[in-house]
């Protein structure tokens, strides 16, 4: 059997915006919430408006039931996959660590161990398991399962104009940007880390946890089950309140067996 891989660099989007008149960074840190970094800025052991380092972590339980139903042709033919008729529990439980660190000027880097332990509905997998709880799509299993959700290097240059702050929160360390600037993102992340940001969906454990696909992340399928993809990003900045632009490279291996 012969194995060779391929590298594939697939340009998934890009987008042009007109933003708002008013328009910052996202503020991802609930002041009302306690955390970590707060706390140490209430001591003034941190200063929030200039890190060089700040660490957040987030767990997130999940859980659904279902009454049993009335179904003639369940796994009808020995098909092994139907959705039981009897009643059941299921559940996702997460938690993430999101880890940043300021190296030299307009350097940052950012790392998120992540945890998952599921139990999805009649044992079924993938999509076909996660209409309800768009988690179960990360195949876990009962038992704990660790990996490296993120690993980013991002890089910004500035080209002046006005400053405005940025919040510190988890994978965003507080200071201030330039509005004229360009960002260079590299690494593994989710493409929601950087387009189709809004208040009401793309990160379900902050908002509608329903299948994201269903709305505008179907792009998000060069990623893996987990929902992140290995590649690049660069976001340019133009005149503050007028237009921002960004591309998506993403590089995937992929391995064919003859």
């Amino acid at each position: 059997m012969k194995i060779s891989k391929t590298l594939l660099l697939c340009l998934v989007c890009s987008a042009t915006t007109v933003l708002a008149k008013d328009a910052i960074h996202p503020e991802l840190n609930d002041s009302d919430e306690f955390s970590l970094m707060g706390a140490l800025s209430d001591m003034n052991w941190h200063d929030l408006k200039d890190e060089r380092w700040n660490i957040y972590s987030q767990a997130t339980y999940i859980s659904s039931f279902k009454d049993r139903f009335s179904a003639a042709y369940s796994n009808l033919n020995g098909t092994p996959d139907s959705l039981s008729a009897k009643a059941e529990h299921s559940f996702t439980a997460t938690f993430t660590s999101y880890l940043g660190l300021k190296a030299w000027t307009g350097a940052e880097f950012y790392v998120a161990p992540e945890m998952i332990s599921e139990l999805p509905l009649s044992g079924l997998k993938g999509i076909g398991g996660s209409i309800q709880n768009f988690e179960l799509q990360k195949n876990g299993s009962e038992s704990a399962t660790w990996y490296l959700a993120r690993s980013i290097y991002r890089q910004t240059l500035s080209f002046g104009g006005t400053q405005s702050e940025v919040k510190s929160g988890p994978m965003q360390l507080g200071g201030t940007v330039d509005s004229r600037r360009f960002v260079f993102t590299g690494g593994t992340f989710s493409i929601l880390d950087i387009f189709d940001k809004n208040t009401y969906a793309g990160d379900l454990r902050h908002q509608f946890f329903n299948m994201t696909f269903m709305a505008n992340a179907a792009y998000d399928f060069a990623a893996d089950a987990g929902g992140y993809s290995t590649g690049f990003v660069g976001e340019f900045y133009m005149m503050p309140g007028l237009f921002d632009s960004a591309a998506w490279l993403a590089l995937k291996i992929l391995t064919i067996c003859r």
